[in-house]
């Protein structure tokens, strides 16, 4: 059914732009897409999932990354990009979720059909584990910095449970991991050492900069790092 009708909307397509109008462009590729998401509608693929039970336990801090609640953003996915949707995402349980069609649930969407999304100022994209390159897990991984070095972040939490008022709580922790890709090589990183060693020729010149802006490479790692690789892009 689902290829009924992409056919059938192709073929529409086809007689639609057949004066000539070049298809090789990307704003003719992407309004394609757009006429494409605005005829499928509905049936589209991405709304075929099971729908998200939020878990019901006593806990503090987030399962969620970026938003606690549906923020606007984009996403790709089986394909087509699809604009101004409602996204979140569980990095507890590694699931992205959009709203769906009736305003008000949530639905899990199949991590293999995702090739990234955007939220909160985020991009995130689906790497395919790569040995060659020392990308070991195929993953969903956030671009926090890009340029001719790249720094990326998997997001995750973990839970640890205690008891408050005889009641079990749940505490969810950030335990992000980062990793700088150089020269087509990606290295995770945990501490101050491990960047430098990265960035072994330029250690005084990040040092300088980490100092100059009162950052603490334990408490703002991210930004330490994030700053690290621009002053190499900058200065290599």
């Amino acid at each position: 059914m689902r290829i009924h009708l992409l056919l059938c909307i192709a073929i529409a397509f086809i007689s639609s732009v057949a004066t000539g109008q070049d298809l090789q462009s990307p704003d003719r590729r992407e309004t394609i897409n757009d006429l494409f998401v605005k005829q499928i509608g509905a049936a589209a693929e991405i709304f075929s999932g099971p729908d998200y039970v939020p878990q019901n336990y006593r806990k503090t801090g987030s399962v969620f990354y970026a938003s606690d609640s549906l923020a606007v953003g984009w996403i790709v996915y089986d394909g087509l990009l699809y604009k101004n949707v409602g996204l979140q995402w569980d990095i507890l349980q590694n699931y992205v979720l959009i709203q769906g069609k009736n305003g008000y649930s949530r639905i899990i969407l199949r991590n293999n059909m995702v090739d990234s999304f955007h939220l909160s100022g985020h991009t995130i994209i689906r790497m395919e584990a790569d040995k060659e390159s020392n990308l070991h897990n195929t993953d969903f991984y956030d671009a926090v910095y890009r340029g001719k070095i790249q720094v990326w972040a998997r997001r995750k939490v973990t839970t640890n449970y205690g008891n408050s008022e005889s009641r079990v709580v749940y505490a969810m922790r950030p335990q992000h991991k980062f990793y700088i890709k150089k020269e087509n090589l990606f290295y995770q990183v945990t501490n101050r050492r491990e960047v430098l060693n990265v960035f072994s020729n330029k250690q005084s010149e990040i040092n300088k900069a980490v100092n100059s802006e009162n950052l603490s490479w334990r408490r703002d790692f991210e930004e330490c790092l994030t700053l690290a690789a621009a002053v190499y892009d900058k200065t290599n």
